[in-house]
């Protein structure tokens, strides 16, 4: 991976992470892959989800989403149906307040959906992202 999109996902990470803990609510960076930069940082000043940005903001991009989750906990369900909703995302992160951070990056989109319910049935909230990453689906990934 190269040193500047390490930099990119730290500085993403750290965005979140102050703004969060400053605030209490969850924010969101969006990192354009092809350009190599930050292309939106904001929030929806909630506590427990944040909204995407107007699509014309991502369209047609490759990207990364930095969110964080002042909870600590890990990707949601919702996260993940965000990001299979959307092929402009890649990867999606959660940066929790403790310091841990969960990710994954979108391999196949086709079928994703029904599988996401399948493996929220047999593997539960906290194991469903496992469950896709057995099916070829996603890779958990760390930032």
């Amino acid at each position: 991976m190269c040193r500047g999109l390490q930099r990119l996902r730290k500085t993403a990470q750290e965005i979140v992470l102050r703004a969060g803990l400053a605030t209490g609510f969850e924010f969101l960076v969006l990192i354009d892959l092809g350009a190599g930069e930050i292309i939106y940082c904001g929030t929806t000043e909630q506590t427990t989800r944040v909204g995407l940005p107007s699509y014309d903001v991502f369209k047609g991009k490759a990207v990364e989403v930095h969110h964080n989750h002042p909870r600590s906990s890990p990707l949601s369900v919702e996260d993940v149906l965000t990001a299979a909703h959307y092929e402009e995302i890649i990867r999606m992160y959660a940066h929790g307040h403790d310091g841990r951070s969960w990710g994954c990056e979108i391999k196949k989109r086709w079928g994703l959906i029904p599988a996401l319910h399948k493996a929220v049935i047999d593997k539960g909230e906290g194991g469903f992202i496992e469950g896709l990453a057995a099916d070829g689906l996603v890779d958990a990934c760390g930032p």
